[in-house]
C-alpha cells in the first residue's frame, strides 16, 4: 500500500525552514511515505508504502520573513480557523511530521479530518492512511477504505491504488477482484507503476479480468520502463517461459538482473535457474549457487532446493534442470 501524501509541502517548507537549514522539502515529500499495504503498506502521502500527502499547492498565508516558523504557523492557524482546507491540510502535515510543532498524530488526524470532510482529496487519502496504520486513531480498515474511496472518486491516484489492493485482498471491504482491477486500472491510467504491476498480475492469472498473458506482459512492460522492480521480474519470468511474449532468455536474464539488483527475491531464484542451465547466460554453477543462496536466505523454498541440489552435485557434475 501507499503511504501519507504530501505532494508539495515544498512551498510552505521552504518558507518555514530554509533559513535554518533544519528541514528539506525533499524530506517532507518522501515518496509513498507511511507503509501502504501490498497490499503494500499505506502512506500518508508526500509523494507501498508510507506518510501523509503533503500539500499540493502554494502555502496558505504569508510568513513575515523566510525561516520565521512561528509567523508561518500563525498564518496557517489563522487561515485554518476560517475553514481554509489547504491550511487545515498543511497543519495536519506539520503535526504528522513534527517538524515545526511537537509531533502529534491525534492533532494531525483532527486537521486532516476537517479538511477531508470539506472534500479535500489529499486529506481524505491521508485520513485513510491513519486509519489503516492506527496512527492517532484506532486502526479501522473499513474506515480506511471508506476514506480512500472518497479520495479515489476524486481521482487521487494513490487512493485508487490502495483501494484496489484492499478490494483484491478483502482487507476492510468485501473481496472483489473485479473492483480491484477497475481501481488498479484507474491508477495505472495516471501512470502508477505499482498499479500497472497489480493489474498485470490480474491479467496473468485471470483474476477479476479475462486471463490475457499478452496484456499482462504489456502492463509489466510499461511499469518496468518506469523502473518498477517487481514488473521487471514478472516480465522477465514471462520471457523465460515464453508466456504472452516470444521466449527470449537473454531478455529474461537482463530484466531479472535489474530486478535482483533492487532486491526482488524471485528474480534471484530465476537467475539461479538460468545460470544453472545456461539459458540466456553462460552456464555458471557458482553464479547459480550465489543467486539461489540470496533468494534462499530470504525464504524462497525453490531457491533453497536449487542451492541444495548444486551443493550435493559432484565437482564438475552436470546438475541442472530445464
Amino acid at each position: 500500500m501507499k503511504s501519507i501524501s504530501a505532494p508539495a509541502v515544498a512551498a510552505l517548507a521552504f518558507l518555514l525552514f530554509t533559513a535554518g537549514g533544519a528541514f528539506s522539502a525533499e524530506e517532507s515529500a518522501s515518496p509513498r511515505s507511511l507503509p501502504a499495504p501490498q497490499l503494500p503498506a499505506a502512506t500518508v502521502k508526500g509523494g507501498a508504502a508510507s506518510a501523509p500527502a503533503a500539500s499540493d499547492g502554494q502555502a496558505v498565508g504569508q510568513v513575515s520573513k523566510p525561516g520565521d516558523a512561528s509567523g508561518g504557523l500563525a498564518a496557517l492557524e489563522k487561515a485554518a480557523a476560517k475553514g481554509d482546507m489547504k491550511a487545515l491540510f498543511e497543519l495536519g502535515i506539520l503535526y504528522y511530521d513534527g517538524k515545526a510543532v511537537p509531533q502529534s498524530f491525534e492533532k494531525s488526524r483532527d486537521y486532516f479530518e476537517k479538511a477531508a470532510r470539506a472534500g479535500y482529496a489529499n486529506a481524505q487519502y491521508n485520513l485513510g492512511v491513519l486509519y489503516e496504520q492506527g496512527e492517532g486513531v484506532a486502526k479501522d480498515l473499513a474506515m480506511a477504505a471508506a476514506w480512500y474511496e472518497k479520495a479515489a472518486r476524486q481521482g487521487h491516484r494513490d487512493a485508487q491504488y490502495n483501494l484496489g489492493s484492499m478490494c483484491r485482498t478483502g482487507e476492510g471491504v468485501p473481496r472483489d477482484s473485479k473492483k480491484a482491477a477497475e481501481w488498479y486500472g484507474k491508477a495505472a491510467e495516471q501512470g502508477d507503476a505499482e498499479a500497472m504491476h497489480g493489474l498485470g498480475l490480474m491479467y496473468e492469472k485471470g483474476e477479476g479480468v479475462p486471463q490475457d498473458p499478452p496484456r499482462a506482459a504489456a502492463m509489466y512492460e510499461k511499469a518496468a520502463a518506469l523502473g518498477d522492480a517487481k514488473s521487471q521480474c514478472s516480465l522477465g519470468i514471462l520471457y523465460a517461459k515464453g508466456d504472452g511474449v516470444p521466449q527470449d532468455y537473454r531478455r529474461a536474464a537482463d530484466l531479472l538482473k535489474r530486478a535482483a539488483e533492487q532486491g526482488v527475491v524471485s528474480a534471484d531464484q530465476w537467475l539461479g535457474h538460468l545460470f544453472e542451465n545456461g539459458l540466456g547466460v553462460p552456464r555458471d554453477l557458482e553464479s547459480a549457487k550465489t543467486h539461489y543462496a540470496k533468494a534462499c536466505l530470504k525464504g524462497n523454498r525453490a531457491a533453497c532446493d536449487g542451492h541444495e541440489r548444486l551443493e550435493a552435485a559432484p565437482a564438475g557434475g552436470q546438475a541442472g534442470k530445464k
